[in-house]
């Protein structure tokens, strides 16, 4: 898994031809360890009018406008008075969460509330990270339809053969096996992948059910 990282920017691409018109936000994050990494974030095309047929240089500034109506929408919708109201979602529902010390918003789901119904603060796994991290509700807010076109970049992966109700001396050693840091990222070598869902995949790594025994 990997941490939020130490800053954040936007960049945004658009082009256009004969046929059409688009747009392209990434999310580029410069991590503490020096290593960058940029993530597909939003994306939107258009097909260029028939009746009209406009030129080239009028669909580049069409793609022009549509980047930038890309690049407002989130921080919008953000600051706007439906989406500066706190929103608890269900358990495992989609949302979007800052995750503190940063003031950017990331895709999320909710996986449990901390102390039960009325705690004031959740579990939240980010789509496009995949790490773990307890916010306050708070800082929770609905997620549109617009912000799920892109399909997540992190994946759900399930470890063949693990045993359901690992003892912890069994964990021990699996974390030991995937040399986990405190802050919980590690390494695991499979042998294959069989995918169950668009997102969720089952993993087989026989040397570390082999490490856990």
């Amino acid at each position: 898994m990997t941490k939020p990282a130490s800053s954040y920017s936007l960049h945004g691409f658009c082009d256009a031809s004969e046929l059409g018109f688009a747009a392209v936000v990434y999310l580029r994050s410069s991590n503490q360890d020096g290593s960058v990494s940029v993530h597909l974030l939003m994306a939107k095309s258009k097909v260029a009018p028939l009746r009209t047929r406009p030129t080239i240089p009028k669909l580049e500034l069409c793609g022009a406008v549509l980047l930038v109506k890309l690049l407002n929408h989130i921080t919008e919708y953000a600051n706007s008075e439906i989406g500066s109201k706190p929103y608890l979602p269900r358990t495992e529902e989609l949302c979007i969460a800052k995750c503190e010390p940063y003031t950017q918003w990331f895709r999320a789901v909710l996986c449990e509330l901390t102390n039960g119904p009325g705690s004031e603060t959740a579990e939240v796994l980010y789509l496009d990270y995949g790490n773990l991290s307890k916010v306050p509700t708070s800082s929770l807010r609905k997620c549109l339809r617009d912000f799920i076109e892109l399909p997540a970049v992190a994946v759900q992966a399930y470890i063949a053969d693990f045993p359901k109700d690992p003892t912890p001396a069994q964990l021990e050693k699996a974390k030991a096996f995937l040399s986990l840091t405190p802050d919980g990222e590690g390494q695991l070598e499979y042998t294959r992948a069989e995918m169950q869902d668009p997102g969720s995949y089952t993993v087989y790594a026989p040397a570390l059910i082999q490490a856990m025994m």
